[in-house]
């Protein structure tokens, strides 16, 4: 029986685009020639609703509050990084607490992407709220403004930040992460090639993650 053969809609949030999905798809077109594929990028809050009403077989997005018909499991942890201005007073620094940047000006993204949801938690954990100066839908906007001085931010080391004039800063607190998973109808008839892109996805990532963890032990 051929394998490879149909149509797979694929939802992701925006700054998988960057080096995620273009690395998933180069090697999902070599296992699956002749498999087809629809990609639509947006925020997690979208990529779900969208998922929900049937326009997307799969989603790779952070855990949110969906439907109980929603299946969701994790494949990877981002960590999350304070990223400062060239000036600012933490430059210098290694790692820091929340506690010394918590009240500061915060470039944040905007609600319903699932880094604001995460975000907002670690603040909550650490008994701050977030000061809000300035909201972007997209992680490089983020970069940008923190770059001009307008404040600071929390955001995963995405692929193009270190062009950017900021400082990336470790961040001494729990849980400084977000989760980023797989999501699909429980119920939903799926294909014989929606099924078969799942589990490469889950094979893509479970050998993503372990060659990661091998590099940072060599290193």
């Amino acid at each position: 029986m051929t394998t490879d053969v149909g149509e797979v809609s694929l939802g992701f949030m925006h700054t998988l685009g960057l080096e995620v999905i273009p690395s998933l798809m180069m090697k999902a077109k070599k296992r699956f020639p002749h498999m087809r594929f629809q990609l639509t990028q947006s925020n997690s809050s979208v990529i779900m609703k969208k998922l929900e009403t049937g326009e997307l077989d799969i989603c790779l997005v952070s855990s949110l509050e969906t439907s109980k018909d929603v299946h969701w499991e994790k494949l990877w942890e981002e960590e999350l990084f304070l990223i400062v201005p060239k000036q600012h007073p933490l430059k210098n620094r290694k790692k820091v607490k929340l506690a010394e940047f918590a009240k500061e000006p915060f470039i944040s993204i905007k609600k319903g992407n699932s880094l604001r949801k995460y975000v907002d938690e670690i603040f909550k954990r650490e008994g701050f709220q977030l000061n809000v100066a300035f909201e972007g839908e997209e992680v490089h906007t983020i970069a940008g403004l923190v770059e001009s001085g307008l404040g600071v931010s929390l955001i995963p080391h995405i692929k193009g930040l270190d062009q950017y004039n900021v400082h990336i800063i470790q961040v001494d607190a729990k849980d400084c992460k977000r989760e980023i998973g797989l999501s699909y109808l429980k119920n939903r008839y799926m294909s014989g090639a929606v099924k078969q892109f799942i589990e490469y996805v889950r094979e893509f990532f479970i050998n993503k993650t372990q060659t990661e963890s091998s590099s940072i032990r060599l290193g």
